[in-house]
C-alpha cells in the first residue's frame, strides 16, 4: 500500500514537472530575448548621445559662420576692409576707426577663445582687445601656433583662399599662455573669391568642445573622435594619437555600429556623419561600458529565475502530495467497494475505470428518468409563463435550457381550444370519451403544428397552443394563425369532436404571453355563449366595445428616442400629429381622448423611467398625472402634456451639447499636447476617443468650424513660428527643435 502511494504521488507530480520544464524553456528563451533587446537599447542610447554632441557642436559652428556672414555683410566695415588707401594719416585714423567697430562685437558663444582679422592689403592685425601693424612680431609674441613659423602661418592662413576652412587642434600661445586650438578660417568679403581683402580667424577652445563628449568612455578606455570630410582629425577624447589607424572609418559609418578588438580588448565602435559639415563622429566604447546595463539585468533575472524555479519545485511537491492524500482515500475505499463486488483490482487506474463505468450507467439511467418526466417539466414551465409568474426574462431563459423549447421569436399569440358539448356533471362513460377525444385533439392538434408551436394541457377541457412568428408582420401572422386553426377545426370533424377556438392579441415580447392568454380565456366565453365553432379573435370581439386612439407602437418608440436625442422641432411635430389624430377629430368621443393622455402620459414615464434625472421630477411626473383631472378643457391639457415633453426634450439636448462641449475641449487639449506627433491624425484622435473618422471629422468640423488638417497646419506654422524667433533660442535643447520643426 505505501507503494501504491508513492506511486500516485509521483503521477500526480508528473504533470507539474512538466509544466516547470515549459516554464524553464520559455524563461530561457526570454532571457535571451531581454539579454538581446538589453544590448540594443545601450548601442541605441550610445547612438543617440553621439547624435545629441554632433549636433549641439553643429549648432554652435553654425553660430561661428554666421559671425563671419554678418562681418562680410555689415555695410560699414565692408566699406573698411575694401577700401585702397593704405598710406598716411587717413590710413591711420581708418585703422582705429576700424578696430574700434570690431572691438564692440561681443562673444556670445562659449567656443569662442579668441577671433582676429588679418587685412592684406593694409597688413594689420586686429582683435577685440589688440590692433598691430607689425604682424610678424605680433606673431611671434602674441597668438603663435607651436608647429608652424610666421611664413608657413601666412602661407596657409592668409596666402590661400577659405570659405569656412577649419585647422585641426593644435597648441597655441594666446598672450603667452599655451591654450590648445581648433582654428575656423575665413575670407573676406565672401563674394570676393581672388581679390579678398581681409582673412577672420576664430580661435575655437578646444578643451569646451570636449565638454560635449562623454569623459566616461575615455576613463573606462574608450575614446571618441572627430574626423573631417579628409581625414583630418579635429579633435580627440582619450585614446593614443595612432587611435585612428587602428580602425575602419567607412565600415563603422555604413553599420552604424561594429565591434572590433583594439589592443587585444574588445569595443563598440558607433559613428555618424554630420549633415552639417560632413563630419565624423566616433565613439570607440569598452565592451565593459557596453555590456554594465545588460550584465545588471542578467544577473538580476538569474538570481530571479532560481529563486522562480525553487518556488515552483516547493509548490510542485506541496501540490501532488496534497491532492494525493485525498486520492489515496478515494482509492482505499474503492478498492473495498471493489472487492466487496467482484470487480478485478490491478491497479488505481481500474479501481478508478470501474468507478467511471458505474456512474455512466448510474446517469444513463437518471438520464431516461428526466426523459419520463420531461413533459410534465414543460407543462410546468409554461403555465408559470402564461400566468406572468416570472419576474424577468433571465430567470425564464435558464428554466429553459435542457427542456428542448424554443421559444425565441418576434411575435408570440395564445389560442385556446376547448372540446365542447360536454357539461359540468358528467357520467363515468362520458368522461371517458372526453378523455379519448381530448388525446385524439392533443394528437391531430401536434401533427398539424410539425414542432412549430406548442400545445399544453390547461385542464377544464382547454389545451393552448403558443403560436410563434418570425420575420413578418403581424397581419401575415394572424393569417397564418387563421390557417392552422381552420385546419385543426377541419381535422376534427372527421372524428365528429366540437372544439372552440379563442385567440388573444399578438404580442412582439414574450413576457406579455400572459396579457394573450387572458384576452383568449375572455373571448372564449364569448365563443361559447354564443355557440359557435368557429374562430374569434379578441380584437375582432371587443373593437366596438372599447374606446380606439391613434398612438400605435412604432410611433411611441419614434418619440422616445426623437425626445433622448433633444431634438425639439421633431418632438414638437409628433406631438401635434397626435394630439391632431386622436383630440381634434371628430370621430373621438371624450372618453377616447382621455385614454389617449394616459397612455401619451405613460410614454412620458418610460422616458423618467429609462434615465436617473433628480428625485424630484419623478415628483413632478405625479403632479402631471394628477393635472389631466384638473383641467377642464382637454386643449390645456393638452399644452400642458406638450410642454412637458418639450421641457424633457430640451434637458436632454443640453446634456448633450454639454458632453459635446466637454469632449471637444479634450480634443483640442490633446491636439494641442501632441501637435508635434507626425502620426496624430483622423484615425489616430478617432481611436483614441472611440470614434469613426467620418463622424470625428464631422463633429471636428461642426464644433469649431474649421477643417481639421486645416487646423492642425496653422497650429503647427503658429508654434513653429515662436520657437525660432524667440528670445536664447540657441540655449535650448536642439532635440526640442527639431521634433517641433518635424
Amino acid at each position: 500500500m505505501k507503494l501504491s502511494k508513492v506511486v500516485t504521488f509521483l503521477r500526480l507530480l508528473f504533470p507539474y514537472v512538466l509544466i516547470l520544464i515549459v516554464v524553464i524553456i520559455f524563461g530561457t528563451q526570454t532571457y535571451d530575448k531581454v539579454l538581446r533587446l538589453s544590448t540594443q537599447e545601450t548601442i541605441n542610447t550610445q547612438r543617440s548621445i553621439l547624435n545629441n554632441t554632433q549636433q549641439v557642436i553643429s549648432m554652435r559652428l553654425e553660430e561661428i559662420k554666421n559671425m563671419a556672414i554678418e562681418l562680410s555683410y555689415d555695410e560699414q566695415f565692408r566699406m573698411k576692409i575694401i577700401r585702397q588707401d593704405s598710406t598716411g594719416d587717413s590710413n591711420y585714423y581708418n585703422t582705429i576707426e576700424t578696430w574700434k567697430t570690431f572691438k564692440d562685437r561681443q562673444k556670445n558663444n562659449e567656443f569662442i577663445f579668441d577671433y582676429f582679422i588679418y587685412f592684406k592689403d593694409k597688413n594689420f592685425i586686429i582683435s577685440p582687445n589688440q590692433l598691430s601693424n607689425r604682424v610678424e612680431l605680433y606673431y611671434d609674441k602674441f597668438l603663435n601656433y607651436e608647429s608652424m613659423s610666421y611664413d608657413d602661418w601666412y602661407e596657409t592662413f592668409i596666402n590661400q583662399y577659405h570659405n569656412g576652412s577649419y585647422y585641426p587642434a593644435s597648441k597655441v600661445t594666446v598672450d603667452n599662455k599655451v591654450h590648445s586650438i581648433i582654428t575656423y578660417i575665413h575670407s573676406l568679403p565672401l563674394d570676393y573669391t581672388k581679390g579678398y581683402s581681409a582673412v577672420l580667424m576664430v580661435l575655437i577652445d578646444e578643451e569646451e568642445m570636449k565638454q560635449y563628449f562623454n569623459t566616461y568612455l575615455a576613463s573606462k578606455g574608450g575614446w571618441s573622435i572627430i574626423v573631417d570630410e579628409n581625414g583630418n582629425i579635429i579633435t580627440q577624447v582619450g585614446g593614443e594619437k595612432d587611435s585612428l589607424s587602428q580602425i575602419d572609418i567607412e565600415d563603422i559609418l555604413s553599420r552604424n555600429f561594429k565591434e572590433i578588438v583594439y589592443k587585444g580588448d574588445k569595443m563598440l565602435a558607433v559613428g555618424m556623419t554630420s549633415d552639417y559639415n560632413g563630419w565624423r563622429y566616433i565613439n570607440v566604447i569598452s565592451e565593459n561600458v557596453v555590456m554594465d546595463e545588460v550584465n545588471i539585468i542578467k544577473d538580476n533575472t538569474k538570481i530571479l529565475t532560481f529563486i522562480i524555479i525553487a518556488i515552483l519545485i516547493l509548490l510542485s511537491i506541496l501540490f501532488a502530495y496534497s491532492n494525493s492524500k485525498p486520492v489515496n482515500k478515494w482509492i482505499n475505499r474503492l478498492t473495498v467497494y471493489n472487492k466487496e463486488n467482484n470487480n478485478k483490482v490491478v491497479n488505481q487506474y481500474s479501481i478508478l475505470d470501474n468507478l467511471i463505468n458505474n456512474v455512466i450507467e448510474s446517469n444513463t439511467e437518471l438520464k431516461e428518468m428526466v426523459e419520463e418526466h420531461m413533459p410534465l417539466v414543460r407543462n410546468a414551465i409554461f403555465l408559470r409563463l402564461i400566468n406572468g409568474n416570472f419576474t424577468d426574462n433571465n430567470e425564464f431563459e435558464q428554466l429553459l435550457k435542457g427542456t428542448g423549447i424554443k421559444l425565441k421569436a418576434d411575435y408570440y399569440c395564445i389560442g385556446l381550444v376547448k372540446i365542447g358539448g360536454y357539461v359540468s356533471d358528467l357520467s363515468k362513460e362520458a368522461i371517458d370519451e372526453l378523455n379519448y377525444n381530448r388525446i385524439i385533439a392533443n394528437k391531430i392538434i401536434h401533427d398539424i403544428l410539425k414542432d412549430k408551436n406548442y400545445v399544453f394541457y390547461l385542464g377544464d377541457n382547454r389545451l393552448a397552443i403558443l403560436f410563434l412568428g418570425e420575420k413578418q408582420d403581424q397581419n401575415k401572422m394572424k393569417t397564418y394563425i387563421d390557417q392552422i386553426c381552420n385546419a385543426i377545426i377541419i381535422g376534427l370533424k372527421q372524428y365528429n369532436i366540437n372544439v372552440f377556438l379563442a385567440l388573444g392579441n399578438v404580442y412582439n415580447d414574450i413576457g406579455s404571453i400572459y396579457r394573450s392568454l387572458e384576452e383568449a380565456n375572455k373571448v372564449l366565453d364569448n365563443v361559447i355563449y354564443k355557440s359557435n365553432n368557429r374562430i374569434e379573435w379578441y380584437e375582432e370581439v371587443y373593437r366596438n366595445q372599447e374606446t380606439n386612439y391613434y398612438f400605435p407602437m412604432d410611433m411611441e418608440n419614434k418619440l422616445i428616442n426623437v425626445v433622448k436625442s433633444g431634438n425639439i422641432r421633431e418632438t414638437e411635430n409628433i406631438i401635434d400629429t397626435l394630439i391632431e389624430e386622436n383630440i381634434n377629430s371628430p370621430l373621438d368621443s371624450v372618453m377616447t381622448e382621455k385614454v389617449f393622455l394616459y397612455e401619451i402620459c405613460g410614454t412620458l414615464y418610460k422616458i423618467y423611467e429609462d434615465v436617473y434625472f433628480e428625485i424630484n421630477d419623478k415628483a413632478k411626473l405625479n403632479e402631471i398625472l394628477k393635472n389631466i383631472n384638473k383641467y377642464s378643457c382637454i386643449e390645456n391639457i393638452c399644452e400642458y402634456i406638450k410642454k412637458e415633453f418639450m421641457d424633457i426634450t430640451y434637458k436632454f439636448g443640453e446634456q448633450k451639447q454639454q458632453k459635446q462641449n466637454k469632449l471637444r475641449d479634450e480634443i483640442i487639449q490633446y491636439i494641442h499636447e501632441n501637435y508635434s506627433e507626425s502620426s496624430l491624425g483622423l484615425a489616430e484622435i478617432g481611436d483614441r476617443f472611440g470614434l469613426s473618422e467620418v463622424y470625428f471629422s464631422q463633429l471636428f468640423k461642426e464644433q469649431t468650424g474649421k477643417n481639421f488638417s486645416n487646423y492642425i497646419e496653422k497650429l503647427r506654422m503658429k508654434k513653429s513660428k515662436r520657437i525660432t524667433f524667440k528670445d536664447n533660442q540657441t540655449k535650448k535643447p536642439l532635440e526640442t527643435k527639431v521634433r517641433v520643426m518635424k
